[in-house]
């Protein structure tokens, strides 16, 4: 059965259309709302994590090049650490990375951690003292990983009870007052 594109048309108009789109939407908004709150809290509970040193292993950049050839980095690194007399593992930069522009400021910290490791040092790592095996090197969220998860979960709930109830939006006319 072939659909014709008036139909099609006729289709995206309709109120069931209308309703899947602003159900779609109402649950990406929350989607994002919830991951907003998780970043946000769990921010507020890394402020509480104890600085301890870690042994690097490895450090690398890694490069992703989207659709219009721009890049992005993103920080990997590997480091060993004991937390009392028990040995774990940590691979987080920083909590929520996610990659980033700039290489040679990336770049400048994957070379200080692998000098670091280069010299046989120690590396300052945060961890948290109630579950050792959640640690970073970094322990702070961006403020942008926040802000932007709020607006958009905010953009998108609004599209949807706006597309699911568009009456709430509409002016009403003025009712005349008696005296």
């Amino acid at each position: 059965m072939r659909i014709s594109p008036r139909q099609s048309i006729k289709l995206l108009k309709s109120q069931k259309a209308g309703k899947l789109l602003g159900g779609l939407f109402l649950i990406l908004g929350a989607g994002f709302l919830i991951y907003g709150a998780k970043v946000t809290l769990d921010a507020r509970g890394a402020k509480n994590w104890v600085r301890h040193d870690a042994q690097i292993e490895s450090a690398r950049l890694e490069t992703y090049v989207n659709d219009k050839g721009g890049k992005t980095y993103s920080i990997e690194v590997d480091y060993r650490f004991e937390w009392n007399g028990t040995p774990y593992a940590g691979r987080k930069y920083r909590l929520h990375d996610t990659a980033r522009p700039g290489f040679d400021e990336n770049n400048a910290i994957v070379e200080s951690l692998l000098e670091t490791k280069r010299d046989n040092g120690r590396y300052p790592i945060f961890v948290n003292p109630k579950n050792p095996r959640q640690s970073a090197v970094i322990n702070a969220i961006p403020e942008k990983a926040k802000s932007s998860n709020f607006f958009l979960g905010f953009l998108f709930s609004l599209i949807g009870i706006f597309t699911l109830k568009p009456k709430l939006f509409r002016k009403k006319p003025n009712q005349p007052t008696e005296l």
